[in-house]
């Protein structure tokens, strides 16, 4: 049983840096499609402060992976107050929602479709015209 160990251990050791199952080497393709697509539409918006809204509870890792990837680029955002607790992250009541919406979900009304990648939506609150 110890031999067993010490070969596991030493087979963990020897695993190359960009391995699939080193944490700090993972990446989350759709992460970092939808991260890429928000990020390049901020850049086009005159507007600051958004807050990332996942539609159901179970989007939260998305939800926390582009928050990660957008904090990591220099961009304002915060999350809904549900997930405060997760995230410590504090909304701004001038934030502009971002949604994460499943295309298997209606969007929330008043909402537009920004962008898509595979089953995910990304929706924003329509602009209101003065």
């Amino acid at each position: 049983m110890l031999v067993f160990s010490l070969l596991n251990t030493a087979s963990v050791w020897n695993k190359s840096p960009s391995s699939l199952f080193d944490p700090l080497s993972y990446h989350d393709e759709q992460v970092m499609a939808l991260g890429d697509s928000l990020s390049h539409y901020f850049s086009t918006e005159d507007e600051s402060g958004w807050v990332i809204v996942p539609a159901e509870h179970d989007l939260w890792p998305l939800m926390a992976g582009l928050l990660n990837s957008l904090d990591k680029e220099g961009w304002n955002v915060s999350v809904s107050p549900d997930f405060t607790f997760m995230t410590g992250i504090d909304s701004d009541a001038d934030d502009i929602p971002l949604y994460i919406v499943p295309d298997s979900c209606s969007i929330p009304y008043g909402s537009e479709v920004l962008f898509r990648h595979a089953n995910i939506l990304i929706c924003r609150q329509q602009k209101l015209d003065n």
